[in-house]
């Protein structure tokens, strides 16, 4: 959505005074590279607490199989099975 916003607020663009290279151009002429919208420092610490939460708390990672082997893990050595007996036709 920052793209869209910053898109809709270049005053060609939103005069309708725009080609099809117009994009190409305009991103090349912008004068802050990378990003379109700045999160402030506290923002992203929410935001990788809230990730390392879900993580942690996230019904895959509680859930386990009758060995009491977290899913994930169940799940990663079916699939590392698996491509082990495909390696060996």
């Amino acid at each position: 959505m920052p793209f869209f916003s910053w898109l809709l607020a270049q005053p060609e663009f939103a005069d309708g005074r725009f080609h099809t290279t117009y994009l190409d151009e305009v991103l090349k002429t912008r004068q802050r590279p990378g990003r379109f919208v700045e999160a402030p420092p506290e923002i992203e610490d929410i935001a990788a607490i809230a990730a390392a939460m879900e993580a942690v708390l996230s019904p895959s990672a509680l859930a386990a199989d009758a060995s009491g082997a977290p899913i994930a893990t169940v799940s990663a050595r079916r699939w590392r099975a698996q491509a082990r007996a495909e390696g060996l036709r």
